[in-house]
């Protein structure tokens, strides 16, 4: 990641601003139906097209799919290892900010387990009733909520200028458990698939 970025959706010269997405690029993808190539109409990034671009064929959590059909199963894969990796990266964010750097984005909208890319995402999938009912799916859900509330907790902190408080509470068992259950969680669900 180069030093413009932060933690939320894109600028026009392709740096991260707050105003779009709290781990990710931004917007869903258009066009491609499920697993294929995608148009990418918002923000890029290292590893992501910029505006305009053809998506590589790997599909991610932002290819969704239909509420009446089953889905594919390497979407959900995808999303799963793109949450792993998102929320690796928020806590790094959150690092940086309690060495001063700047916060990824306001202490209540980092709480909110449904402004990420990944919590919008299982938004999406609690419309398909196959995944609502996975006690996988459920289990992630309420871990992926304790962990943005740990998140925010650090955030709020750093935002009162407690960053050595801060500091200890990333290091400390609320956030690494919360952290810890979530991954194992996703894990759960990738192997259940």
């Amino acid at each position: 990641m180069n030093g413009a970025m932060t933690e939320h959706g894109m600028t026009t010269s392709g740096a991260r601003t707050p105003v779009e997405d709290s781990h990710g690029s931004g917007s869903p993808a258009a066009a491609g139906g499920v697993g294929g190539a995608a148009l990418c109409v918002s923000g890029g990034g290292p590893d992501r097209p910029r505006p305009g671009q053809v998506a590589a064929s790997r599909p991610d959590m932002n290819d969704a799919a239909p509420a009446d059909l089953p889905p594919d199963t390497s979407i959900l894969r995808a999303g799963i290892e793109d949450a792993l990796a998102d929320h690796n990266a928020m806590k790094q964010r959150l690092r940086n900010a309690t060495r001063g750097g700047l916060l990824p984005g306001p202490a209540l909208a980092i709480s909110s387990e449904d402004t990420c890319r990944f919590g919008r995402w299982l938004q999406r999938l609690k419309q398909l009733p196959a995944i609502a009912r996975s006690p996988h799916f459920r289990a992630v859900v309420t871990a992926h909520g304790a962990l943005h509330r740990a998140a925010g907790h650090v955030a709020r902190l750093i935002e009162d200028g407690q960053r050595d408080r801060a500091t200890e509470e990333l290091d400390g068992e609320a956030y690494r458990g919360a952290a810890g259950v979530l991954i194992a969680e996703l894990e759960a669900w990738q192997r259940s698939l």
